[in-house]
Order: structure tokens, then C-alpha cells, then sequence
């Protein structure tokens, strides 16, 4: 009996113990969160709502602003402290430990002559004129399903819309901003990043530098299985690498953004437990797995990423309000960290919409959005193409596509709380949704889209229901 009571001591201290380090873990990753959201926030969107609004879950945290050194700092009574760092160009980075050195980048980014954008038309400029006599436009249904969405019905779950754009043949026939928003505030992509991500790859591909079907992509996977993951498996989910895409509690994706020095570290070692090309799995660590091999690739060739980035794609299409925060490494974060004004993201969507052309110049491969847009093979349900979600379907029938009662060459960047940048060819259509959704029910964006086609005269949609 004295046994099993010294047994049962044991296990209880051994439960003590591992409960205290995830919870440990927990709060570090949580304080890591705050630093870098509320730093991102204030300096990258110079927000003065940030408290309340995007970390209003996490008020037993304290968090501390710094405006001259241009650093949060977020801990818990003092204890697991955690920093985000702001630099101009750049954004904010979080670091690991609070002296840990941050890798240097030239500050290439240089800021917007505001002052000549806000005199120049969209979408050269940030001045937006709103076309009001399109003649296919009922604009009474098309500013009501906008209104809309810019309500609470459910006080218990918000949508939080901030911006609503809608871009059609040519011409922004309707644009709203919550208050505190304006076309140039940079708001957070999130996995927007990652189509970002995808188009440098393509901009590479025109230039010469890399190719789809490249494989042996890092000298640390040769002699393993790994080096047989092609650019294209990186681009369509299909890496075979086991990833935890798990936000809620500690996991590889709350690490990776939360609790490293560079984020492609932690997926690069994964096992690989698929064969490359036969399996789609969802995995933000795949996406910096792949800015790392561009950013490698440029670097080889002589060429700052950052520097590329912005002269090869950003200036090309004016997205002058536009930025992807680095980890301490130097690697840009585009699983996650892509902060772009709502026109720049606007922008983002006409480049493709244009297949990648813009002012009569190819910047991007002339197959490279039917390539995007192409369903992935070992993707069951045919969602996702490379880096793009998708509405496809492997069939011709609509019962075969996720949403049969939208165009099926329907295809958007999608990132968390609500943020798409829907891009629809056949209707020559852009619609554009920033917000911050408390919750995955609060924005279910397949009402507000029927809703908007069918302010077109041509459209006929059936509306599964308004909210």
C-alpha cells in the first residue's frame, strides 16, 4: 500500500511538472503574440485601437509600449517577457530572447510621397473616384450587401469588417472603410502572405533564376528523401512534410511564428511521411519553406530579396503601402506577415486579374495565374491550387465544386479573420474583404459574394442566406 502511495506521488509530480511547462510554453508563445501584434499594429498601422480591438482576449497580459526605442514588450507579473522590434522598411520583428541581435537588411523601402498619391487616381494613386453609372451595376443591391457586412447581428461573435473594395471592368464601383481605416492603412494579410509568397516565386520563374520542376532545393536535405521535394510540391501544398497547422494551443505553427529565430527551421526538419507530389496538406511552415529557397536562390544570384521584392513586384504595380516583417533571421515571413493598405491589396488582385500584366508590361510568366488557379491533384475536394484557393472542382457539374452557387473560376488569397482578395475572370470582377472575425462562424464570406454578383444585371445567384 506504502508502494502505491509513493507511486501515486510520483505521477502526481510528474503531472505537476508537465502541466507547468505547457503552461509555461503557453503564456511565452501568448506574450510573444501580443509583442508582436500590438507592435505591428501601432507602428506598421499606426492604430491607436489596438488594445481593445485586435488583443482584447489577452488583458491579463501586460504589455508595454516603447515609442522612442519603437519596441513592445508583453509579460505576465513580470515574468516570460517577450519583445517585438519595429524597423522603418521593415515592420516589426519578434525576438526569441530580449537581447537576441536582429540580422541586418538595407532599408530599401522608401515611405510613400503621400502627397503626390493622394492626387493621382486608383490605381496609380490612392485617390479613389467610385464609378456610379456602370450600367450592369444595380448599385442599391450592391451598397446594401456592403452595409451589411459592416453590421453585428451576433454581438457574441463580431465580424469586424474594416474595408470593402469591389473592382469591376476597369473601373472601383464600391469602397467602404470602418472608422480608423483608410484606403493606405496597412492591414495584416495574414495567409494572404502567402500568394504574395507564390507570385515572387513566379516573378523568379520569368526572370530565369528558378524552375517549377527544380528539385535538390537545400544542401541540408541532400542524401534524404527530401531532396526529391520539387518548387512546384513547395507551391501546392504537397511537400509530403508533416506540419501541425494548429493555432489555439502550442503546436509547430505557434513555434515557427511565436517562439524562433527563423522561421523555416522548425518545418525543414520535419519527417517527410508522404512522397513528395501525392499528398496536399495545408502548412503555413511550407510557405517559409519556400521563401527560404527564393530568398537563397536571390542571394546566390547576387540579389537582396527584399530589394527584388520590392523593385520586381511592388513598385511594378504601386503597392507603396505595402510590407512582409522579417523573422530575426532575415527570412520574410510569408506564411503570415504580409501587411498591405486595402487598394494595394486591391492591386494585388487586378495584377491577376490582368493575368500578370500591368501597364502593358509581363511581370509575371503568361501561364503563371492559369498555373495558380489549376487544381492540385492530391487535393481531394480541388480547394487549392498553388498558393491560391480555389472553387474548381475536378468535374463539370456544380455539385462537384465547394460552393456550386459561385463561378467556378472563382480563386482568392484567403487569410485568418476574414481576409480575401477574391479574383473572378469570367465577371472581370475583384472584391476585396479586410476585417478582424472574433470567430470562424462570425464571417461565412459565401452570402456577402452571391449577394454582390447578383447586383449585376447579367447574374441570376441563389442566395443561401443572409446574415
Amino acid at each position: 500500500m506504502r508502494n502505491f502511495g509513493v507511486f501515486l506521488f510520483i505521477l502526481f509530480c510528474i503531472a505537476f511538472c508537465l502541466i507547468g511547462l505547457y503552461v509555461k510554453n503557453y503564456l511565452s508563445l501568448a506574450n510573444g503574440y501580443n509583442a508582436k501584434t500590438y507592435c505591428s499594429c501601432y507602428f506598421v498601422s499606426q492604430r491607436s485601437d489596438c488594445l481593445e480591438n485586435d488583443l482584447a482576449k489577452f488583458g491579463y497580459l501586460t504589455r508595454t509600449l516603447d515609442a522612442d526605442q519603437k519596441s513592445v514588450r508583453s509579460n505576465i507579473y513580470g515574468f516570460l517577457e517577450r519583445k517585438a522590434v519595429f524597423r522603418k522598411g521593415l515592420g516589426c520583428t519578434l525576438i526569441k530572447d530580449i537581447d537576441e541581435p536582429l540580422s541586418s537588411s538595407p532599408q530599401i523601402f522608401k515611405p510613400p510621397i503621400d502627397s503626390l498619391h493622394d492626387s493621382v487616381p486608383f490605381p496609380e494613386g490612392t485617390l479613389i473616384s467610385i464609378e456610379e453609372n456602370h450600367s450592369q451595376v444595380d448599385y442599391q443591391k450592391l451598397n446594401t450587401a456592403i452595409d451589411r457586412i459592416f453590421t453585428e447581428p451576433n454581438i457574441n461573435m463580431k465580424r469586424h469588417t474594416r474595408s470593402v473594395l469591389v473592382y469591376h471592368k476597369n473601373a472601383l464601383i464600391a469602397s467602404k472603410f470602418k472608422l480608423g481605416f483608410t484606403p493606405k492603412t496597412p492591414q495584416l494579410g495574414w495567409s494572404m502572405s502567402k500568394s504574395i509568397g507564390a507570385t515572387l516565386a513566379g516573378v523568379m520563374i520569368k526572370d530565369g533564376l528558378i524552375s517549377l520542376d527544380q528539385t535538390h532545393l537545400f544542401d541540408q536535405w541532400e542524401n534524404t528523401k527530401k531532396s526529391n521535394i520539387s518548387l512546384h510540391d513547395l507551391l501546392t501544398m504537397s511537400s509530403g512534410l508533416y506540419f501541425e497547422e494548429e493555432y489555439y494551443k502550442p503546436s509547430l505553427a505557434t513555434e515557427m511564428l511565436f517562439g524562433s529565430t527563423d522561421m523555416s527551421e522548425i518545418p525543414m526538419k520535419q519527417k517527410l511521411i508522404k512522397k513528395p507530389g501525392t499528398f496536399f496538406q495545408y502548412s503555413s511552415g511550407t510557405s517559409n519553406i519556400l521563401m527560404r529557397f527564393l530568398q537563397n536562390e536571390l542571394k546566390k544570384n547576387g540579389k537582396d530579396p527584399i530589394a527584388y521584392l520590392q523593385k520586381k513586384l511592388l513598385d511594378k504595380i504601386g503597392m507603396t503601402h505595402t510590407i512582409i516583417e522579417p523573422d530575426p533571421s532575415g527570412l520574410m515571413a510569408t506564411s503570415s506577415y504580409a501587411y498591405a493598405s486595402a487598394l494595394d491589396w486591391l492591386r494585388f488582385g487586378i495584377l491577376y486579374l490582368n493575368k500578370g500584366v500591368w501597364n502593358e508590361e509581363q511581370i509575371l510568366p503568361s501561364d503563371w495565374t492559369k498555373y495558380v488557379s489549376t487544381p492540385t491533384p492530391s487535393c481531394d475536394s480541388a480547394a487549392y491550387g498553388a498558393h491560391f484557393w480555389l472553387n474548381a472542382g475536378f468535374k463539370e457539374d456544380q455539385s462537384d465544386r465547394r460552393y456550386p452557387n459561385l463561378p467556378a473560376d472563382m480563386y482568392f488569397a484567403s487569410g485568418h479573420a476574414g481576409q480575401h482578395v477574391f479574383i473572378f475572370p469570367s465577371k472581370d470582377l475583384i472584391i476585396v474583404r479586410l476585417g478582424n472575425a472574433s470567430e470562424k462562424q462570425a464571417w461565412n464570406y459565401v452570402p456577402f459574394v452571391e449577394e454582390v454578383l447578383g447586383s449585376f444585371s447579367s447574374e441570376t445567384p441563389v442566395v443561401s442566406y443572409l446574415n
